[in-house]
């Protein structure tokens, strides 16, 4: 028990080391500079919960991952803006983007058909 709590707290202490000089060690064993910012939050017994950050390129405001939506198109996997400002945008923009929506829908009638027909094949 001594020796796995001793484990423990090694790796909290590189975890925290990473942390502060936000760098990281890849799988061969490189230091690469990491675009997020880690935030050790608690460990227990069985592990360690560690916060991702980020900053949102709207607010300028540091916030964990959670707080922005998943896109896999992204380097690190997340929208640039956190919910919040997108919400915001939405809520500002709501007349722009329904004209927009509008345009595509006209404009891409024959598209938007035969995504249905495929998924309605494929899932139905």
């Amino acid at each position: 028990m001594y020796r796995l709590l001793n484990i423990l707290i090694t790796f909290a202490l590189t975890i925290t080391c990473i942390v502060n000089s936000n760098e990281f060690i890849n799988a061969s064993g490189f230091k690469e500079i990491s675009p997020l910012r880690c935030r050790l939050l608690s460990f227990n017994e069985v592990g360690f919960f560690i916060e991702v950050m980020k900053i949102c390129t709207k607010c300028k405001i540091e916030k964990p991952t959670s707080e922005f939506h998943k896109d896999k198109s992204r380097e690190d996997g997340y929208y640039p803006s956190c919910k919040v400002c997108v919400k915001e945008y939405q809520i500002n923009n709501w007349n722009k983007i329904s004209k927009q929506r509008k345009v595509y829908k006209k404009n891409n009638v024959k598209k938007i058909k035969t995504k249905l027909i495929n998924y309605y094949e494929q899932y139905v």
